[in-house]
């Protein structure tokens, strides 16, 4: 989350000119004596220009000068209130929460998280069913489910080299090949030679003490990843990948009533994350969600045939 630095205008103390007639903008008193002026309006006291200046989000109080996020404009703060710590959930200043792996929560956020892993299965689970029935993305795969702290994540993500940005979920897919050779019965038949794949698992790795809305959207996005292993496992574009997860994720906070979450999803700077989501978007926008299909399957055959190639 990045912040900018902004002032208010100055202020300027000018004597009374035809006070009689002259009011403050704010309180509407008849303005006797010295007089404020501040953006070419005039105020009878610096308590009357401090009503017109910005509330903080946190705190609530006036102030002259602040922060302001960038990408969200409508989200402003104090000095004192800028420095507090950040909520690993919701990117904003706040009176935090740490938690046992040194995240912290803002105390909202910290009200909605989900700790106990029953909880979390059945959001998991649900979140499943629905994208499923009513976005028809789902898989017969056995997944196993595991809320896990924030150094076990990294670690897992650094395993699997997955990590293309900040993780709050990891999807995990693993095999053994086992190559087969069958002798032909006819002398003059060559070998049959196959490779079989064995010892198959999936995983989805969540955060634990995520609020529900936030892990929602984790596990649709993640789900997202294993929709795509199952129908095009040879797409290897982080920027196709993750942009169809985070697709995938913007898709079910609408299903849930979360759609608020989605504006970080549109406005989301990162080159792969964000660009890969609006990339996807533009292309259902021109093509159809069947046109998006088939160029998944135009990927996957490209690169499967590349890795053909090599081997």
């Amino acid at each position: 989350m990045k912040f900018r630095l902004f002032l208010l205008l100055l202020i300027t103390m000018f004597p009374a000119l035809n006070a009689a007639t002259l009011r403050c903008v704010q309180c509407n008193k008849v303005i006797r004596g010295r007089y404020f002026t501040s953006g070419g309006k005039a105020y009878c006291s610096e308590t009357c220009i401090e009503k017109t200046w910005p509330k903080c989000s946190l705190c609530g109080k006036h102030f002259r000068n602040g922060v302001q996020l960038s990408d969200d404009p409508g989200k402003v703060f104090c000095s004192d209130c800028a420095a507090k710590p950040q909520c690993f959930s919701c990117r904003l200043p706040a009176d935090c929460e740490k938690l046992d792996d040194g995240r912290t929560l803002c105390r909202e956020c910290y009200q909605r998280a989900v700790f106990k892993y029953e909880e979390a299965l059945e959001i998991f689970n649900e979140v499943r069913s629905r994208l499923k029935q009513e976005l028809e993305l789902g898989t017969e795969h056995r997944i196993h489910f595991q809320l896990v702290s924030l150094p076990e994540l990294e670690r897992r993500s650094r395993e699997t080299g997955s990590g293309a940005g900040i993780e709050l979920g990891l999807f995990y897919h693993n095999f053994t090949e086992v190559t087969r050779t069958t002798e032909s019965v006819l002398p003059w038949h060559k070998p049959k030679t196959e490779v079989i794949r064995t010892n198959e698992r999936f995983a989805i790795y969540v955060l634990y003490g995520m609020p529900r809305e936030k892990l929602i959207e984790i596990c649709a996005h993640e789900l997202a990843h294993d929709w795509m292993q199952a129908k095009y496992p040879a797409i290897i574009n982080l920027k196709i990948k993750e942009g169809w997860a985070e697709y995938v994720a913007s898709k079910a906070n609408r299903l849930f009533g979360n759609e608020s979450l989605n504006r970080r999803i549109e406005l989301n700077p990162d080159p792969i994350y964000g660009n890969g989501y609006r990339e996807i978007v533009k292309y259902v926008t021109d093509h159809g969600k069947s046109g998006l299909y088939d160029y998944f399957a135009s990927l996957n055959q490209n690169h499967s045939a590349a890795g053909q190639r090599v081997k």
